[in-house]
């Protein structure tokens, strides 16, 4: 095994284009779809083996930091390489490094702090077999909280980039959480709109509009793996005056997973008490710091 560096990005596109992508988190176009210009650095660990690609690590620096290109947006992601090929990328990385949200813990790695929420759902009837695990008082008393729109909400749904969607989402977080919004920072703005653009493209993204009396009181986007059935909420926010609305959001969820044939549904971190109130379970990814 001989591990090269490719430095610039259309090296990176070279060598890891040779490296199929076995679902959506893992294919080079999605990672680099990321890039602002907040990331420098870019560059990829390639593993060569009889002249053939056997794995691409894309890299760049954020912060000062390493990290995987697109690891934030990429919840789950496979590295894609044995154990000793990963000892041997750590061997050669240097500086500050961060690889996080990953399936497999390779050495090195500890459990992240927090879990990643999922749904998972059977292949047919989801909503119905969604709303029958709410069982006790407690949980019933959430699904009706969670129905509590269903007569004044229409659903304006879009297979691909709908650009007022973005803005409206980016307005309400603003809203919601002022500077401590991710959507504060340019770099992040940037980053979101070009991922969306990117998974738009390739028939990968739901984009979701709650209008109340025509007026858009909430949006939320996703993306749709076909491969492995997986929905992936990527960002969403609504007006701060709704009570109870963003229950309302993750119940929507799982009818566009009837709607689209999946059976996953990931929230990404953390799992948070609504999140546990909607029937959503932890699932433990990892994480490399040096």
């Amino acid at each position: 095994m001989k591990i090269v560096i490719a430095q610039t990005e259309d090296a990176v596109r070279e060598y890891c284009g040779k490296q199929k992508a076995n679902r959506l988190v893992n294919d080079i176009g999605f990672r680099l779809s990321c890039l602002s210009n907040a990331f420098t650095d870019v560059h990829a660990m390639v593993g060569l083996e009889d002249g053939r690609v056997k794995f691409a690590l894309p890299l760049c620096r954020y912060n000062g930091q390493l990290e995987v290109l697109g690891q934030f947006w990429g919840e789950g992601f496979d590295l894609g390489m044995s154990e000793n090929d990963w000892l041997e990328c750590r061997r050669l990385m240097t500086g500050p490094v961060r690889i996080s949200y990953c399936d497999v813990q390779y050495p090195g790695m500890k459990p992240m702090e927090v879990d990643t929420a999922e749904l998972l759902l059977p292949e047919t009837s989801q909503v119905e077999a969604y709303e029958a695990r709410f069982t006790d008082s407690d949980s019933r008393r959430t699904l009706r909280q969670s129905l509590r729109y269903t007569d004044d909400i229409t659903i304006d749904l879009h297979n691909g980039f709908y650009g007022s969607a973005i803005d409206e989402m980016i307005k309400f977080s603003l809203e919601r959480l002022s500077i401590e919004s991710r959507f504060a920072k340019p770099e992040h703005v940037e980053s979101f709109v070009r991922m969306c653009e990117w998974l738009s493209e390739n028939r990968s993204l739901v984009t979701l509009r709650y209008l109340m009396e025509d007026n858009c009181v909430g949006s939320a986007l996703l993306s749709m793996d076909a491969q492995t059935k997986t929905l992936t909420f990527l960002s969403g926010f609504f007006a701060e005056r709704l009570n109870n609305f963003g229950k309302y959001m993750y119940h929507s969820f799982v009818r566009v997973a009837e709607d689209k044939g999946c059976s996953r549904i990931v929230a990404l971190m953390p799992l948070s008490r609504i999140k546990k109130d909607m029937q959503y379970t932890g699932r433990r990814l990892f994480e490399y710091v040096q």
